[in-house]
Order: C-alpha cells, then structure tokens, then sequence
C-alpha cells in the first residue's frame, strides 16, 4: 500500500460505504466498475434513455453499439495489460436518440483482483452544438459559392449581352446591304451565288448571338401560357433523332397540370439542350434519358441543389426534369458546366447549358442540378406555375397598307442607311435621325406627314424609351417599331397600343412585315 505523508489519512479511511455511495451517487457523471472480465459490478445511476437500465451483471462489452463491440474488447485487454487509461468517444443509441459519451478506462488493482473503472460524461449537448454549427457554416459556405457563382454569371451575361447587341448592329446592316445588292442580280448568276453564301453566313452569325442573348436572360419576349405536358408531347418526334439509337427516351407527367407563363420557344429549347447533354453524356452508348414534367412541391433540401441562389422559397412549381445514365459529372464539372464556352467536347461550343440556364432565369426558375462521376445527372427546371389554361388567340386580318413617311432613328449611320433602302425601294418615303432629340424634333417639323418611327432604343441624346414618350405626347396614336439588340427590351413596352418590336438583325422582309403591320392597325 503506498506510504501517506504525515499527517494525512489514506483515501479510503475518509468515508464510510455508505458515504462513498452517496459520493458517487452525486456525481454528473457515468461511472461504472468492472472485474477484469468486463462484467458490471457498480453503476452509480442509470443512465437516462435506455431501455434497460438494470445493467448490473452485465459485461462492459454488451453495453456498447455492435459497431463498436471488437474495439471496446481490445481497449479493455490494453488497458489490463498495460495499465494505462485510454479515452475514447461513442455514441449510444437510445429511445430519445443518440447519446454521446466521453470516456475513459482503467485499471484499478487490489486484494481483490483487477478492476476496471470507467467514467463517462454526457457530451450529446456539446456534439450537437458543433453538428448544428457546423451545418450552419456550411449552409453559409454554399450560400456564399452560390452567390459568387450568380455574380459571375451575371458579369459574363452582362459582357455576353453587349457583344450581341454590337454584333446585331454590324450584322443587321450587312444583311439588310447583302439582301438589296442580291436582289438586283439574276438568279444563278456567280455574284448571286456568293451574296447568298454571305447571307447563310450572317444567319449563322446572328444565330451565335441570339445564343448569347440567351444565356444573359435577354430572350424571353412575349410570354404565352404553356402546358409543359403538352409541350414535351408536341416535341417528343422531334427529341427522338437528336438521341442515340441505343439510348431509350422516356417522357411521364405527374401531379397536376403543370402550367406556366413563358416563351413557347425558349421552353422548346431549353429542353432540347437538356436532351442533348443528356444523349452526350451516354457517349453513344445504351442507356436512359428520361423527361419527366410534374406541378410538384419542393422543399428546401430540394431547392439546396440551386446552381444560383435565387431567392426561392419552398413551395409548387411547375418542373422540368431529365435524368440520364451517362457519365455524370464530377464536382469542377458542376461548378463551371453552366459558364459560357466552356465544354468538355472537342467539338463543343459550350453554350447548350449556359442557354438552359439563362432561359430559366428570364422566366424568373431556378435550374437544379445533380451528378455523381460515373453514376448520370438530373437537371431539374424550376418555374412559378399558373394555375389558368391558355386561351385561344384571335388572328388579325392582313389588310393593304397606304404607303406612308417613315421616321428612322438610329446612331448608327449603316443601319439607317440600310433601312431607308429597303424601305425606299418599296415606296415608302424616308426621314433619318441620329438620335432620339433629332427623331423628336422631326416630329415636330414635319407633323402628320410621318405615319410610322422605327425607333432604336439605345440612342444617345434621348434613347427610345425616353424618345417614344415625347413623340407619343405630341402624336398620341402613331405607330412605332422598336429596334435593339437586346430582345429583353421589349418587355416594357409589350402590351402598349400601336408598339411592334424588332430584333436585331433583322431581314429586310421582317422590317416591311413590321412597319406594314402597326400602320394597317391604324389605318
């Protein structure tokens, strides 16, 4: 026994059995003594949660999750062999949940043999605390990545929409200049034949800058009410060629009728371009794309999947899902996927799902996505859903047009130039203004005479917004057609009376189309 300095008493001398009971009885913590084979011999009160918590005579090891059981074996022949205490951490499932202890084992030796004394402390309190904060920080880590990835977005749309509407400009002039110098020319004739070539060539360009505009949001246009069901029906004969022939294509609804408003061809594309990265994604290959149109309610588990945060709550919306078995995507993948240009295709131009992504933020959804390397991906479309079916349009009579003053105003001298051409050339006489001031101050001159303003909408001086309200003040009724390369600017002016839109660029046959409609309405 070891020596006690003078004048101090052995420990054990101190208490009483019964006191040392209640001693340990008022402890916060577990404590629990055991022979050296494991069996319980002492607990000092039983610990809250379990279903049996008579556990005297029990062995130590049976106490513990199986999981756990080989591990707390070789820590009690340590602790035996060696003598030294070892910590350690578990948690014990009971009825209220999960219990987290903290332990610690060791060897007590006397006249009785070996014993093994453990005390445990309930941390779950602790643990939890540092589970929730932990899910907080992490809630916010992803919050934040969102937020970086939506102001990326927003500058690369941004620079993306600009170039498109100067590159509409510069193509609007090549194609009007292409199509008045082609139609002088015979048919078949060698000059003939390089114009058209030119002209495809523009096309194409101009379509290259509608997928831009796309992906800035600036496409949306004029909004229909569209049955998303109907819609992938109406599609499916068209989906099918795009998909390889081993790849099975599989279309369900669920729910309700999932009815939005929106742009009937910006829907169409969208999910073409889903369908098509799903069809790559298979590499040609067998497999699955499935297309699935729901009115569902999401939770916010759901909507943690955001590509963007957006501000959505949870709640029913109209949905768009397509699933695939392909090769999935790895995290890097996901974060840049939707970044204009970049592809994982040699041959790949990047914009399919930079497009998706910003045709569903002009229609106000939110894009989720999820995919594992080697396992598919699932792009869910979220939209705000209607509940009203679409009505039926009426159609407006074409009438003959009496051949009118047109007002044209625009900073750029090659497009107006361009316009008065072909406007010239079908016997409409043809005022210019270099800006919204001269186009109002031509207004003023020449009165009654002009019947129509074609009016580009980012004009210094005045633009068009500011020009048609001053026009409109001294002309209430004239017709006006709005030009600019950034087809988001019509929707301000989309239900005003004698108000048409033109996008840029445009053929010389959309601008007679154009500027015929709106004067017949007032004719």
């Amino acid at each position: 026994m070891p020596e006690v300095a003078e004048g101090l008493r052995p420990v054990g001398e101190l208490f009483t059995p019964s006191q040392w009971q209640a001693l340990l009885g008022a402890s916060t913590g577990y404590i629990e003594v055991t022979d050296a084979l494991g069996r319980i011999l002492y607990v000092n009160r039983p610990m809250a949660g379990l279903d049996d918590p008579e556990i005297v005579g029990k062995n130590l090891v049976d106490t513990v999750p199986m999981a756990d059981r080989h591990a707390m074996m070789a820590r009690i022949e340590r602790v035996l062999t060696s003598g030294v205490s070892e910590p350690y951490t578990y948690a014990l499932p009971t009825t209220n949940g999960d219990i987290w202890l903290q332990c610690s084992i060791a060897r007590q030796q006397d006249e009785a043999g070996d014993r093994l004394i453990i005390v445990g402390q309930d941390i779950t309190e602790r643990v939890e605390s540092q589970q929730a904060l932990l899910e907080a920080n992490e809630r916010h880590a992803q919050l934040e990545r969102k937020l970086q990835i939506a102001q990326l977005h927003d500058s690369l749309a941004g620079l993306a929409g600009g170039l498109a509407h100067d590159f509409n400009n510069l193509l609007g002039a090549i194609l009007a200049n292409v199509w008045y110098v082609m139609t002088t020319l015979p048919k078949g004739s060698q000059h003939r034949i390089a114009l058209e070539e030119a002209q495809a060539a523009t096309d194409r360009a101009a379509a290259l800058c509608r997928e831009l505009q796309t992906y800035a949001g600036q496409t949306q246009g004029k909004a229909d009410q569209i049955d998303l069901k109907d819609l992938v029906v109406d599609m499916s004969r068209l989906l099918t060629p795009n998909v390889s022939r081993k790849a099975q294509l599989l279309f369900s609804h669920k729910g309700d009728p999932a009815t939005i408003k929106g742009n009937p061809a910006q829907i169409r594309q969208l999910i073409a371009n889903l369908v098509t990265n799903a069809s790559e994604a298979l590499a040609g290959g067998s497999g699955q794309i499935r297309i699935e149109t729901a009115f569902d309610a999401l939770t916010e588990r759901d909507l943690s999947h955001a590509i963007v945060e957006t501000g959505l709550l949870p709640g029913e919306y109209a949905v768009i899902r397509v699933t695939d078995t392909g090769i999935g995507m790895d995290e890097e993948t996901q974060r840049r996927a939707f970044e204009p240009f970049f592809t994982t295709r040699f041959n790949g131009r990047g914009l399919g799902l930079a497009a998706v992504l910003g045709i569903v933020r002009a229609h106000g959804g939110t894009l989720l996505c999820e995919s594992s390397a080697g396992v598919g991906s699932k792009f869910t479309v979220v939209m705000p859903a209607l509940t009203v079916r679409p009505s039926n349009l009426q159609l407006v009579p074409k009438l003959m047009a009496t051949k009118r003053t047109i007002l044209v105003a625009d900073d750029e001298l090659w497009v107006r130039a361009a316009c008065a051409r072909i406007l010239e050339r079908e016997g409409y006489k043809v005022l210019e203004a270099a800006n919204g001031r001269e186009a109002v101050d031509l207004i003023h001159t020449h009165g009654s005479e002009i019947g129509c303003v074609l009016l580009d909408l980012s004009m210094p001086e005045l633009d068009g917004n500011e020009a048609m309200l001053l026009i409109r003040a001294t002309r209430p009724g004239i017709p006006i057609v709005l030009m600019t390369g950034r087809a988001e600017s019509e929707k301000p002016w989309a239900e005003v009376e004698h108000c048409d839109f033109l996008t840029k660029p445009f053929l010389p046959d959309s601008l007679l189309e154009k500027v015929h409609g709106v004067l017949l309405k007032t004719a």
